[in-house]
């Protein structure tokens, strides 16, 4: 297990900044601790890579600066290997900058709003299936927590594919896994917890314990199942719905993805394994 969290905290055309806060149970020391990012990597694309040392210590970890940084985003997934070390104990972890922010009814990736063309997957994310939806234009995944979380993570943050986990609450095993992996891969998104969680407030409740504000952009959504939606939870950021209810939910000053069962906007057609749902997300101010 990589040994600290992750963050960007600023990132411009010149400059990024990300935050190492070391998350073992000692006090950290930072004369005994090496730490050097080096990128930036892209999944098939030709880079060079440039070593950074981190200069500027905390009393939790380092901040490193990098200079003219390589964003991550769907379309250029570039990727930074943080390395860290201590006393001949080596630690790997490769971080993507960019910032999501939601504004109004829209998703803005790096400044800029993005939509979302996403697929449900139900099973068998690999290599193969990642570059399939990759050249059908996917970009985003929806997928139920699994044991395979740092795999499908990993394979996420390579080939540029923002997710959405689907969270049964009820799964504490699997919500520690979720607490302590997901926030550390930058394909992370957000998660999605089931509507009628919002009306069992011990369930909604050791959930946010677990999912909640781990990283400021890491996002909060339920699908909704029933109409009208009368009391939606404070934490809650974002809604997916089937496009059907776009007009009631016009009101919502949040992103809606919409959903549509149909397959004929992708260029090849995807194997039996997913879920025939496509997602867009409607434009709105």
């Amino acid at each position: 297990m990589f040994p600290f969290s992750i963050q960007t905290l600023t990132h411009n055309p010149a400059h990024a900044e990300i935050r190492l806060v070391y998350a073992g149970l000692e006090s950290f020391d930072s004369s005994v601790w090496k730490c050097t990012v080096v990128g930036p990597y892209c999944h098939e694309r030709q880079t060079i890579a440039v070593a950074y040392a981190a200069s500027s210590p905390t009393e939790q970890g380092w901040i490193v600066h990098i200079p003219e940084p390589c964003l991550w985003s769907a379309a250029t997934p570039f990727l930074y290997e943080v390395k860290v070390q201590k006393r001949g104990e080596q630690y790997h972890h490769r971080w993507g900058i960019r910032a999501l922010t939601v504004q109004r009814k829209r998703f803005l990736e790096n400044q800029e709003p993005m939509a979302i063309r996403a697929v449900r997957v139900l099973k068998g994310f690999d290599e193969t299936l990642a570059g399939q939806l990759r050249r059908a234009g996917v970009n985003s995944l929806m997928m139920p927590l699994s044991e395979l979380l740092t795999e499908n993570a990993q394979l996420a943050d390579r080939y540029g594919f923002h997710v959405l986990y689907e969270i049964n609450p009820e799964e504490d095993e699997l919500l520690w896994k979720a607490e302590s992996t997901l926030p550390l891969h930058i394909s992370t998104m957000g998660y999605l917890l089931p509507q009628a969680t919002m009306q069992q407030p011990q369930l909604w409740h050791n959930a946010m314990l677990h999912l909640h504000r781990q990283r400021r952009d890491i996002f909060i959504g339920i699908p909704v199942d029933t109409l009208p939606l009368s009391v939606v939870q404070g934490h809650v950021e974002f809604l997916v719905a089937p496009s059907s209810q776009m007009e009631e939910l016009a009101v919502v000053k949040m992103p809606v993805i919409a959903s549509v069962r149909r397959f004929d906007v992708l260029a090849e057609e995807l194997p039996t394994n997913w879920a025939g749902r496509v997602s867009r997300v409607l434009p709105g101010e």
